[in-house]
């Protein structure tokens, strides 16, 4: 117990939908921009012209135009030309994790697993859910992450073939020297990707909601951090390799209008960029499935979410003005998720509002927590009656709670409902499907929608 509650408390901190400040650093002579080009605009000619003017190109997504450069704004804007410029921001900063060490000591070993995994046994009807429905094997899930758990006994028929790193050489800002920008790296660093990989499709002790349908890994986490263009970039690869159901258990609170107090700009190119990288993947037939947050917020109430950010960079002298959405789960085309917990009721943590959640499936809740305090919640092991189970990248299990755990089961249920029903291509008809057999609070069932 001693153990597992040296852990806990760490898993505590964890953000599960994973949340996005925006950069907060005085800007310096040279730093990263994010460049949204014209859609008439030469893409490629203006690449090579940056390269050669010494602005260099650190990232670039052709297929929606947006490149990321270091190097200095007003350079920038003169080499490219401000007549071929849609949009112009310093880059965000980077999407973290804030994952425990994976080096620490596991929790639970080879005990019973099924029967505390209370999150599955209600969407699968005590599993019955499996009975109904086997997987061809044609359609699959793109899992945009933190990477794959190597040596985990659930995983060891899971086929990745289109898996692939989208973490540069160098990593985040250069500044991870272990990542080698290899297509194959694809190790989880943080046990973010493991855990949510595991709500999918883990077969083994632990079930997930759809063993046996494929899974492919972008990985867009480094040990610590991502870059939103990395996720922008997961989504496009995903689409191109025409993979059903999209995941996307993170998300960044972006300032879509108004500007920041240092006169930066707000983050207009990157909402942008998400939104051509949805519409592409919309097109290919891919539905794309992202958390809504773990921070309370009520999104249909702008100054909240606006009080939320001015809280998070206040502590650099900064403030925000203007709209702030919750990206990319507030955008069109976006199947966005909160969590439930036991009692079926939206999270006490989940972000909510009106016409803003598509479907929910259950995350945990912290309510035993928050009534009880951590030790008596420890020692009584009430995080057995409201946390969830998830897989560990070194072989065993933990628990947590968040809308990344909910996210997973409705992105594994759609893609069911599609290979069941010949709804490939068809997303519309498959999010129909699947919604019209959810419960209360459009909680899915599995069981009711492979049953129809």
């Amino acid at each position: 117990m001693n153990i597992f509650k040296k852990y806990f408390l760490i898993m505590l901190s964890i953000i599960l939908l994973v949340s996005f400040v925006p950069n907060n650093i005085e800007a310096k002579e040279r730093e990263y921009y994010s460049v949204l080009i014209k859609d008439n605009a030469d893409f490629n000619a203006i690449v090579n012209k940056l390269n050669k003017e010494d602005q260099k190109v650190v990232y670039s997504i052709p297929e929606v135009k947006l490149i990321q450069i270091e190097g200095e704004k007003a350079k920038v804007i003169s080499t490219i030309g401000s007549e071929s410029i849609d949009e112009i921001n310093q880059s965000n900063e980077g999407i973290k994790t804030y994952a425990a060490n994976i080096n620490d000591e596991k929790i639970l070993g080879n005990e019973s697993i099924w029967d505390i995994q209370w999150d599955m046994r209600r969407i699968t009807h005590n599993g019955e859910s499996y009975k109904l429905h086997s997987p061809s094997g044609k359609v699959s899930v793109a899992l945009i992450d933190s990477g794959y758990p190597e040596n985990h006994p659930d995983f060891k028929s899971i086929s990745m073939g289109k898996s692939k790193n989208l973490v540069p050489k160098g990593g985040y800002k250069g500044n991870e020297p272990a990542e080698t920008g290899n297509i194959d790296q694809l190790t989880d660093l943080t046990g973010h990707g493991t855990g949510v990989l595991s709500q999918i499709n883990a077969d083994g002790l632990m079930k997930g909601v759809a063993p046996g349908i494929p899974v492919n890994l972008y990985r867009v986490f480094g040990k610590s951090s991502a870059d939103t263009t990395w996720i922008i970039k997961g989504i496009i690869e995903a689409a191109k390799d025409e993979n059903d159901v999209i995941n996307i258990s993170a998300g960044s609170y972006l300032l879509k209008n108004g500007k920041y107090s240092d006169d930066s700009d707000n983050n207009s190119s990157e909402i942008k960029a998400y939104k051509k990288a949805i519409n592409y993947a919309n097109k290919k037939g891919s539905i794309v499935v992202s958390a809504l947050g773990n921070d309370s917020i009520n999104l249909n109430n702008n100054s909240e979410l606006l009080d939320f950010l001015n809280n998070q960079i206040k502590d650099k002298g900064r403030t925000a003005i203007g709209t702030v959405e919750n990206i990319p789960a507030q955008l069109a085309n976006v199947i966005s998720v909160a969590s439930t917990g036991p009692d079926k009721e939206i999270s006490s943590y989940s972000n909510y509002g009106k016409n803003t959640i598509d479907f929910t499936a259950p995350g945990g809740d912290i309510k035993l927590l928050n009534k009880f305090g951590t030790d008596v919640w420890m020692r009584d092991e009430m995080f057995k009656k409201e946390a969830i189970l998830v897989a560990h990248p070194q072989g065993e299990y933990y628990y947590n709670f968040g809308n990344s755990l909910a996210t997973p089961k409705v992105s594994g249920a759609l893609a069911l409902v599609i290979d069941k029903y010949g709804y490939k291509n068809k997303p519309n008809k498959a999010i129909s499907h699947l919604r019209r057999n959810s419960n209360a609070d459009n909680e899915i069932d599995l069981y009711k929608a492979l049953q129809e």
